[in-house]
């Protein structure tokens, strides 16, 4: 919920300094998800593919790659 603030005020580099925060505790796929999501919203498409490059090296099951 933190994170969707910090995008609706538009500071997204905050969004992205909770999310980053949040991969250090090896959170859940949906977590990960809405990190790649907002990546992929404002265009960073490199952010977002190493973003799911540490997803899948964490968690190599076929779920990732159908999600």
């Amino acid at each position: 919920m933190y994170v969707c603030l910090e995008e609706l005020s538009r500071n997204i580099p905050g969004a992205r300094q909770v999310l980053g925060r949040c991969l250090k505790w090896d959170p859940d796929d949906k977590a990960l998800q809405a990190y790649i999501k907002l990546e992929q919203r404002y265009d960073k498409q490199d952010r977002a593919s190493a973003i799911f490059e540490r997803w899948v090296a964490v968690h190599p099951e076929p779920r990732v790659w159908v999600e």
